[in-house]
């Protein structure tokens, strides 16, 4: 079935600086055969630069959410479009999205007035058929359809908002009777720094964890369980510098004691797993206080499924969780692929345009006169390079909230000095910044 006219409009709501986004979702939009009208850019309007209106009470970020939605709408108004869908530059969708799509639309009832294809529960919905359930409190704002009426409706309901309008057009969506979803949601957020909360999330579907989902107990270093992540392992989004989620430092105070709690962690994570890009992950309780004295009094709270693993090297652990997982192992998720390290042999012309570009991080802390980063400069001095992990590991975190790689730009730094940070090298030493930013690209997407 062609969809190319069901939506009068197909907008993609962006900060203009966020080219990052903007070239991410590109790229997705041209591999994925995608169904709909070519998309039209809006570019947001930076909430904090506006003076907040009367009672407003949820920040800059927030504001400029809302104002561009009701700019949005407003224009589809103006311009008496009977439909229209409208996503936020954020939004991730699975490899079978356009399979999915053709099924949803062709169940969802005619009259319908919204569709969150994408979104948060707040309620349960209420299902019509299989793959097709009505919404009574779904929030986010990343993906939603609107016909008819309901773009008359939503924009009373965004424009006299004084938080989060999805707070407030979730539950109003839910009284309309005719706001559908597909089940489970189709559309994504993806891993990046929220322009409105200013905190760096991870991938997030919002899809309920089956019941009986695998749960692993690991036993290895950090570097290692790190390492297992790309293939699917997941021990939480919240992590301290140390790796230890924040959600287990009280459940083990100190090595080989347990004081309970495990449950709630377990149920968290499981919803994370569950809303992998490209398939269910397997929900990992890693701690370097988790250890093996610890059996005794995890016994109750552990899942009996739990699988117990205990090894030394990455190499040592797929052997053995391959046994126990098999395909599920085979192949590396995307969504959770970590960034190879970039080795920068260029001249300082190419690394600025890398910068400017948003392409690879650097570092912050320059040195005025050379521009390379002080922290590596102090690595070279002090330790002569012998090791790149803990001076990597602090710019990782801060890559990570832009899905960028990070990069090596020092005169003595090698292959050898990179491989120690346990990921993947590239190098880069053309002399030409176009040439590194289309090799660049090729990576980042």
């Amino acid at each position: 079935m062609n969809y190319k006219d069901y939506f009068d409009r197909v907008v993609i709501i962006s900060l203009k600086r966020r080219q990052d986004r903007r070239r991410r979702l590109e790229k997705l939009i041209k591999s994925c055969r995608w169904p709909f009208k070519q998309p039209e850019w809006f570019d947001a309007i930076e909430g904090s630069k506006i003076p907040s209106t009367h009672g407003f009470f949820s920040g800059g970020g927030a504001l400029g959410c809302k104002l561009s939605w009701c700019r949005v709408l407003e224009d589809a108004m103006n311009d008496d479009l009977n439909s229209i869908l409208v996503l936020e530059d954020d939004c991730i969708w699975r490899n079978d999205f356009v399979d999915q799509i053709d099924d949803f639309l062709r169940k969802i009832p005619a009259d319908w007035e919204a569709m969150f294809l994408g979104g948060q529960n707040m309620k349960t919905p209420k299902k019509i058929t299989d793959g097709v359930s009505r919404s009574t409190n779904t929030q986010r704002t990343h993906a939603i359809g609107l016909q008819r009426e309901g773009i008359h409706k939503a924009y009373s309901c965004i424009k006299e908002s004084q938080r989060h309008i999805d707070h407030m057009l979730g539950p109003a969506t839910g009284k309309w009777k005719r706001a559908y979803q597909p089940e489970p949601f189709l559309i994504g957020q993806d891993a990046c720094k929220s322009d409105i909360s200013g905190r760096a999330d991870h991938s997030r579907f919002w899809t309920a964890p089956q019941t009986g989902y695998p749960v692993c107990w690991l036993r290895c270093s950090m570097e290692v369980v790190d390492s297992l992540s790309e293939y699917g392992f997941h021990r939480g989004f919240d992590r301290e510098v140390s790796g230890r989620d924040r959600g287990l430092i009280n459940c083990f105070p100190s090595s080989g004691q347990y004081k309970g709690g495990i449950q709630k962690f377990l149920s968290h994570v499981s919803w994370e797993a569950a809303s992998f890009l490209d398939d269910v992950g397997i929900v990992t309780l890693w701690d370097t206080n988790a250890t093996a004295e610890c059996s005794d009094a995890l016994k109750g709270d552990l899942p009996e499924r739990t699988f117990i693993a205990e090894f030394k090297t990455k190499e040592e652990g797929l052997e053995l969780l391959s046994k126990k997982f098999g395909e599920k192992l085979v192949r590396i998720r995307e969504d959770q692929k970590l960034m190879p390290v970039i080795l920068c042999q260029s001249p300082a012309n190419v690394v600025s345009a890398l910068r400017a570009k948003g392409l690879v991080h650097f570092g912050n802390w320059l040195d005025r006169k050379t521009g390379i980063d002080k922290g590596l400069v102090h690595f070279f001095d002090v330790y002569q390079g012998s090791n790149l992990l803990g001076w990597f590991a602090a710019l990782d975190s801060e890559a990570r909230e832009n899905n960028i790689p990070v990069g090596v730009w020092h005169p003595k730094a090698t292959v050898e000095m990179c491989k120690t940070t346990g990921r993947d090298v590239v190098v880069v030493d053309t002399m030409s910044p176009e040439e590194a930013i289309s090799q660049i690209e090729e990576i980042v997407g």
